[in-house]
This record gives C-alpha cells, structure tokens and sequence, in this order.
C-alpha cells in the first residue's frame, strides 16, 4: 500500500504531586502553553482542561513519537512555565507517571471524552480525582494494585 494512514486519538492525564490543589481552575495560560508543546511535537489538541489538583488532555497522536517522551517534556516545560510565570500557590512539581488510554475513532467516542474533559470543574462537585482516576483505570482495563494506588 502505498502511503501510512493512522488515526490515534490518546486521553493523557497529569497529576499535581501529591495531588495538591496548586493550579488556577482551568487556567488558559498553562492550556495554551501545553496545546502549543503538543502541536510543536506535530500532535494534535483536541481538547485540553485542568482542575487544581490534575490535567486532562485528548490528543491526535502521531506513531513516529514515543507517548512517555511525549509526557516527559510537557511535564518538563510545563511545570518550568507554571514556575516561572507564578500559576501556583508554591513550587510547582508534576506527579511522577501518568495515565494514558486510547480512545475510539469514531465520533461519538470522540464526542463523549471531549464533554467529559471540558466539564471537568462540573464533574469535581460530586467526585474526586482519586474515584475519577479509579473509574478511568478500571473501564480501560488496566490493572493496578489497589494499595499502591495514587500513594
């Protein structure tokens, strides 16, 4: 066949160590910073959103990168701009590790994860980060120990 096609779509989150509450809610400068970290990579943000305490973010991925690579650097950039331009309470420091799971390709999957990061502050009303997390690893499958869970 001639030409490669591909069509990744990946739901990254991010955590604050130890899930402290240092970012603005839904903070545009650090959204932007970081669109234009995944754009810069030839990935593309679909839709990214954060709560004080963690980061949700749907990208187009692009196969010729590494995902932990990928994280690696925006968690490094990233937590040098919250730093430096003052977005939180106190030094900043991203949570060592992250989740990642695919998502479908087809629209209403798309649909549903895009609604789901936007309404973010909504959805922390009723329900933590740790029960949020929990719900994520367990629909996707992925296996965990539960007393190592977000120590």
């Amino acid at each position: 066949m001639a030409g490669s096609y591909h069509q990744i779509y990946l739901h990254i989150v991010l955590n604050v160590l130890h899930r402290r509450h240092l970012l603005p809610d839904h903070c545009d400068d650090l959204c932007k910073y970081v669109t234009g970290i995944i754009q810069g990579k030839k990935h593309k943000m679909i839709r990214i959103n954060n709560v004080p305490d963690h980061v949700h973010m749907l990208i187009g991925f692009e196969p010729d990168n590494n995902i932990a690579e990928l994280v690696k650097v925006v968690k490094t950039s990233s937590n040098s701009f919250i730093n430096n331009e003052r977005l939180s309470k106190t030094h900043f420091y991203w949570m060592e590790g992250y989740g990642c799971f695919s998502v479908g390709t087809r629209k209403i999957d798309l649909d549903t994860v895009c609604h789901y990061i936007e309404n973010q502050q909504e959805h922390h009303e009723t329900i933590s980060f740790k029960e949020e997390y929990r719900s994520l690893l367990v629909s996707s499958g992925v296996e965990f120990k539960e007393k190592y869970f977000l120590k």
